[in-house]
Order: C-alpha cells, then sequence, then structure tokens
C-alpha cells in the first residue's frame, strides 16, 4: 500500500476527529465584487476558489468565509493567494484553525461579521499534530518538540497500526513511513516560518493558548490585542456598525456562543514575552 493511500498528514486544525472523517469540499460563489467560500480548507477547495477567481472578468475584491479549518498546506495556498491578490476578508460566523491562522492574517482588511469568531488552535510550528490513517480509525495526536522524539512517536504508532505485507521486512517498511511523515512535518514547519514572514505577521499568535498559556482550547484576542502580533485592520461588526476597538459586545458574544476563550495579553508594551504568561481570561 502506497504510503499517500495510507496515511493523510492533518495539521493544525481545531476539528475533531469525526469532523475529520466527514470532511467534505466547500460551497463556493461569487456575486458582485464577492468570493464566498463556506467549507472545509482543503487542497481541492482553493484549486476551485482560485480558478473561480480567475475566471472573473471584473476581479473580486473581497472574500466572505465561514470555515471551521482544514489541513497547514492548504490554509498557506490559500493564504498566499489572498496576499498576492490584496484581497480582504469578511468572516461570517467563525473562522478557525488554517482559516484563522492562515487566511484572516493574510487579507489586506479584516472583518468579523456580527456575531462572527475568529479562533485559533495551534499550527505547525507547536510541535502537535494529528495523523489521519485512510481506513477512518482514530486520530492519534503527538505532542513532541524534538526531531529525535517525534521520529521515535510516529515510529512507535506506526508499529501499533500499519500492517506489513511481509513480515521480515516490517521493522524497514514502518521506519521509511516515519521518516517520510516527519519530513512532510518538517517541510511544512520551515514553510509556515516563511509565511508569517512574508505577510509580517509573528506566529505566536497561533501559538499563545496552546504553548504559552497551556490552554487546551480554542482562542481568540480582543482587535488590540491582535495587533500586538501584527495583525492590523481589524474591526467587529455590532448593531450599530462596525468599529475598531478592544471589546465589542459581538466578540464577546460570539466567543461565548462557540465556546472559544478569550485571552488578554499581559500589557507590556511593544511585544510579547512569552515568558510572562497570562494571569487572568476575560
Amino acid at each position: 500500500m502506497k504510503y499517500a493511500q495510507w496515511l493523510t498528514l492533518v495539521l493544525a486544525t481545531a476539528l475533531s476527529s469525526s469532523a475529520l472523517a466527514a470532511m467534505k469540499e466547500p460551497d463556493l460563489s461569487v456575486h458582485k465584487d464577492t468570493l464566498f467560500y463556506d467549507g472545509q480548507i482543503t487542497k481541492e477547495g482553493v484549486k476551485r476558489f482560485i480558478a473561480l477567481y480567475d475566471k472573473q472578468k471584473t476581479k473580486p475584491t473581497l472574500i466572505t468565509i465561514r470555515s471551521k479549518g482544514g489541513d497547514a498546506e492548504s490554509g498557506m495556498d490559500f493564504g498566499d493567494f489572498v496576499r498576492a491578490q490584496q484581497l480582504s476578508v469578511r468572516v461570517m460566523d467563525y473562522c478557525i484553525s488554517s482559516c484563522a491562522n492562515y487566511i484572516f492574517p493574510a487579507a489586506k482588511t479584516k472583518r468579523l461579521a456580527k456575531d462572527a469568531v475568529i479562533a485559533w488552535h495551534g499550527a505547525v510550528n507547536s510541535g502537535q499534530f494529528n495523523f489521519k490513517p485512510e481506513d477512518g480509525s482514530k486520530i492519534q495526536n503527538f505532542r513532541c518538540q524534538t526531531r529525535e522524539t517525534c521520529h521515535a512517536e510516529m515510529a512507535r504508532h506506526m508499529a501499533e497500526t500499519h500492517p506489513c505485507a511481509k513480515p521480515e521486512t516490517c521493522a524497514e517498511e514502518r521506519e521509511k513511513l516515519a521518516t517520510h511523515a516527519l519530513a512532510i512535518f518538517e517541510g511544512l514547519a520551515k514553510r509556515e516560518q516563511a509565511f508569517f514572514e512574508s505577510i509580517g505577521v509573528d506566529g505566536l499568535v497561533t501559538l499563545y493558548g496552546q504553548d504559552v498559556v497551556k490552554c487546551r482550547c480554542n482562542w481568540t484576542f480582543s482587535v488590540e490585542d491582535m495587533r500586538h502580533f501584527n495583525i492590523n485592520d481589524v474591526a467587529v461588526e455590532d448593531a450599530d456598525g462596525w468599529h475598531d476597538w478592544s471589546w465589542s459586545a459581538s466578540l464577546i458574544h460570539a466567543a461565548i456562543k462557540r465556546q472559544v476563550v478569550i485571552l488578554a495579553l499581559p500589557k507590556l508594551g511593544n511585544g510579547i514575552s512569552p515568558e510572562q504568561p497570562l494571569d487572568s481570561n476575560k
């Protein structure tokens, strides 16, 4: 069995295993200057989105998106396109995980519709990621910080789950699979670092809740705190229009509704210090 047929490497998503198993292609449409993207971030979905954009004689300038995320590679592909075309993004309901990591911060301007929420959950460089076997069995979660421990964890998982065609070659076969998986992970980690450098955003925004605060949750920030990560030009819609302020009733309501934790950064002036984790949440 070919490696690609056996295993899909899914990184930095906010989805449960059941949601991943039920992943389907997104709904796409266009109206005037707006492209609509509703659903998971997938390779095919991004490909269709770019094709739809290219077909328009008058190029859209705005994406209205609703997504729980998807795989990291497709998310970065999407983000690269958004940045290259200088597109703005309007979030309807929610933009989580890969949508928040790569699409939202790459946009020219960012808007959160009334009761919409942007939420982060981790990223490739957090050192935590998931394997999803093709047979739909339970996703195995790994958390490792060094190449050696990641490789060991992958090899152990291969030994537990990967059937061998020939028992005498099991060890070699599983070793190759683990090495291949680790190479994919490392390649995506390097690409992610380059991605955030290219859009001028501090990638810590995707790791802060997980690695700094140790919050096993989806998290968001106020508009003011997003600026600390160089995520600018963000506005939140309330009943009386668009606002660019720290805390809006819409943001708070949306976070509660979606079970998203609003993290409050310590007031450190310029920059954020991971050595000074939060002492309270709002």
